[in-house]
């Protein structure tokens, strides 16, 4: 049957157009477009995941939070971890690193834990994870320089090599 296939690319480009709503600031619209995914969706991770996404934008971190529980509900196996940015964004970092550990290591799952760990002042076991190569996330390379409290010239060079991203949250 080509029914569910046909469902999962749906659910996917519907999710897709969404999420490029919000790229380009267009979150009403990006709001608009992931309502009528849930409604017509309820049952989906994918609806839940995207609108979660959107909320996190617009600054709507409980609610985000929320749709990530949703979605987690729906498909254990299959969220999504940077879910894990809106838990730590709310400082629920024991929650965020739940998230991190539903995938295997990563690029991402390395950027998050370091990230968190210096948000708590554990620089040290901040330090000792290798740092990820994100071309996108070039202040990352920042964080062990910023986390050895180098000299500020040091930390000026490195940050001067930061291009910006069109992505706002790799640029927060």
């Amino acid at each position: 049957d080509e029914r569910p296939r046909r469902l999962r690319l749906w659910l996917a480009a519907a999710a897709f157009l969404a999420n490029s709503y919000v790229e380009r600031g267009e979150l009403i619209k990006a709001y608009q477009q992931d309502e009528d995914l849930v409604r017509r969706r309820p049952d989906s991770f994918q609806a839940h995941f995207s609108r979660s996404y959107v909320l996190r934008y617009a600054g709507l971190l409980k609610e985000s939070a929320n749709e990530c529980e949703i979605s987690l509900s729906l498909a254990p196996n299959d969220v999504p971890r940077s879910c894990a940015i809106v838990f730590s964004l709310q400082g629920d970092y024991e929650r965020a690193m739940q998230f991190i550990r539903l995938g295997p290591v990563s690029d991402f799952a390395g950027a998050m834990s370091i990230a968190m760990l210096l948000r708590q002042g554990k620089q040290e076991e901040a330090l000792k994870i290798k740092l990820p190569h994100i071309p996108q996330w070039g202040s990352y390379d920042m964080l062990p320089t910023c986390a050895r409290h180098k000299a500020s010239p040091e930390i000026a060079t490195l940050a001067a090599n930061v291009r910006i991203s069109d992505d706002p949250e790799a640029n927060y």
